[in-house]
């Protein structure tokens, strides 16, 4: 039987939805779209109409590109305001057969909750990342095998009960229930985790305009996660100062140039570049950009080292178009880091926005959990007679693929 998953994920910048088609093992990631994002700031519902103006809009373009009238949706917001707890449940196995089913899994996962919240606190997430069988064998999955006892490892993210509701609000206020909502930036690890990444710490960089999100993996285990109150939107600010021009075209200026900004001051180290009737100052332009990437990445840096995780890093990536879009921004991280850094780009992964790729993490990581803790493949009634529409539906080049293959292809 065949489920529908719809993820958004809600930025400052844009927000972003796709759509997953699930049936047994395979999944499918049928389309994705994103719209600016309005009433955000630094994670923060700061206007809850424009959000929800953003939001309707996100919701009926996504509709209207596959035909289906879903009713509820996985979330992904932004990791200002939370903090991480380390936990872990247990179930007991009072079956003759001793079999581990979705009923155990969910009973560890209730049990893991059980943490202390102060008063203005709610438990957001429970993401479990592995499962400990008898005290002696570690899995991912612990469906169908045998024990006396399950205990499930989990990352819980914990927030304040206002801003968790702001969104909540805002998705009531468009017609939709939530069903999950997740961290953002924690759904990146669907994209970069695997085998290989097992025995590596790796540090997942995901800047946007207004905040850059920074999650540390240990052995494929969440072990540290930030929200740094600095992105894109810095670079385009002090465009707009130093070339004298309004922000809407700094911004303008600071994409028509970041990818080859270096290549154009080798060429054009004297004299000016012309950007419709706007003569800019080449080397005006590098020495802004040069100057705030360096200061976003120390800034990082500093974090990383406080936190003492920093000499546990084996690899860096980088997302999000607040930095991933500037020409050679990796040696910036090399330099300051000493890591081996790789920079996403949305042209690598062949996406109209790299913001894509958080809601597609979004579905892949709702699909992976909904298999641990349900008896029987869920099938979504309003969505079954879009199937065949679904079916036949042209792929596009870049949004609609098999994930598993967006994930093999690159890395």
């Amino acid at each position: 039987m065949q489920r529908t998953i719809v993820g958004i994920d809600i930025g400052n910048d844009n927000i972003s939805a796709s759509v997953a088609k699930v049936n047994g093992d395979d999944f499918e990631v049928i389309s994705s779209i994103f719209v600016p994002s309005k009433g955000l700031s630094k994670g923060k519902v700061v206007n809850l109409n424009h959000l929800t103006e953003s939001l309707k809009d996100c919701i009926d373009q996504i509709k209207k590109d596959t035909n289906i009238d879903f009713k509820s949706v996985f979330v992904g917001i932004s990791s200002f305001g939370t903090r991480l707890v380390r936990s872990k449940g247990l179930s007991v196995m009072d079956s003759r057969l001793n079999i581990i089913t979705p009923s155990e899994v969910k009973e560890a996962l209730s049990d893991a909750q059980n943490i202390k919240l102060d008063t203005d606190e709610i438990i957001v997430d429970v993401v479990p990342e592995s499962f400990l069988i008898d005290d002696n064998v570690i899995v991912e999955d612990p469906l169908a095998m045998k024990a006396s006892k399950l205990q499930v490892n989990c990352a819980i993210v914990v927030g304040k009960r206002e801003l968790i509701n702001s969104y909540r609000n805002a998705f009531s206020l468009s017609g939709l229930e939530i069903e999950g909502v997740y961290i953002n930036s924690l759904e990146l690890r669907k994209i970069i985790l695997n085998k290989k990444t097992k025995d590596e710490g790796i540090l997942i960089v995901d800047a946007g305009s207004d905040t850059t999100e920074i999650t540390l993996y240990k052995g494929n285990e969440l072990s540290y996660m930030v929200s740094l109150p600095v992105g894109g939107y810095n670079i385009t600010k002090d465009i707009s100062i130093c070339l004298q021009v309004p922000e809407d075209q700094a911004e303008v200026v600071k994409y028509s140039f970041s990818e080859n900004y270096k290549t154009l001051y080798r060429e054009h180290s004297i004299g000016t570049l012309k950007d419709n009737t706007l003569g800019i100052d080449i080397k005006l332009f590098k020495d802004v950009i040069e100057s705030r990437i360096d200061e976003i990445v120390t800034l990082i840096y500093k974090d990383i080292k406080e936190s003492g995780y920093l000499d546990e890093i084996s690899n860096i990536y980088i997302f999000g178009n607040g930095l991933s879009m500037f020409q050679d921004v990796k040696y910036f991280f090399e330099d300051r880091m000493r890591k081996k850094t790789v920079i996403v780009t949305k042209n690598q992964l062949e996406l109209q926005n790299s913001c894509i790729i958080n809601s597609i993490g979004i579905v892949k990581d709702a699909s992976d959990r909904l298999k641990l803790i349900y008896e029987h493949p869920l099938n979504n009634e309003s969505n079954a007679n879009q199937d065949d529409e679904i079916n036949n539906k042209k792929k596009k080049s870049g949004l609609i693929r098999n994930f598993k293959r967006l994930i093999d292809d690159f890395f």
